[in-house]
């Protein structure tokens, strides 16, 4: 339909649909989401680095026994965001507990069921990493459920901030990702490529994310050294 190009941002852990455009004449970026099998242009977050960073936020904090409750388990971003998580453990010398990454998706029910089955394993967990917010918002209403209270029975962090995050009570602590950059990069990725400007390699971006720390998080690493 005479469309000059397409930017594109994968919800699903299969590429060939993409991979059949790719055939075509139209030009493609991928956004947030990338397929090894795709020799496309890519603008995303450093999923790994910003998930490790919000896991040493909690384990700075005092918390051992972390949930994970991941997304959709063969996307690149989950494995990204869960490999960042099992690696800030390993650096601190934790042994990671895959028992405890749990969950199927990046939405809400996901992360309600999943916490669920954290909560009553007796697996003791003091702290949940969510991969998203929907996930988070699932969470936060089991962990309601169960009569316990954020951060003081159960700390939280998310992956991604939204706006409403700051008006949870408490506001929940989460990593903040470059939307509004990797939006204009990939437009002008884009653009290049519809004008006809190429280079040999495709063109692969990760942006930093940032921790916006909240209260959402327990200290409980004062409450450990008092113990000992």
């Amino acid at each position: 339909r005479n469309i000059d190009g397409l930017i594109i941002s994968p919800i699903g852990d299969e590429s060939d649909h993409i991979s059949e455009l790719n055939q075509s004449s139209v030009p493609i970026v991928l956004i947030d989401r990338s397929f090894d099998s795709l020799c496309l242009p890519f603008i995303g977050s450093d999923n790994l680095n910003g998930s490790k960073e919000a896991t040493r936020h909690l384990i700075s904090y005092g918390h051992r026994n972390i949930g994970f409750l991941q997304g959709l388990q063969r996307s690149s971003v989950n494995k990204d965001r869960v490999k960042g998580y099992i690696e800030a453990l390993e650096e601190a010398g934790i042994q990671p507990n895959h028992t405890l990454i749990v969950g199927d998706s990046f939405g809400e029910e996901s992360g309600y069921i999943s916490t669920k089955l954290l909560l009553n394993s007796k697996k003791d967990i003091t702290a949940i990493f969510a991969a998203s917010n929907p996930i988070a918002l699932g969470a936060i209403k089991a962990i309601h459920e169960e009569h316990l209270s954020i951060p003081d029975d159960v700390s939280i962090v998310a992956f991604d901030d939204q706006s409403y995050c700051n008006y949870f009570s408490p506001p929940l602590t989460s990593v903040a990702q470059q939307t509004r950059d990797i939006g204009s990069l990939a437009y002008s990725f884009l653009a290049e490529s519809v004008a006809g400007i190429t280079t040999d390699e495709p063109k692969n971006i990760k942006l930093p994310t940032k921790l916006i720390v909240r209260n959402s998080v327990k200290n409980i690493a004062y409450q450990l050294n008092k113990s000992t």
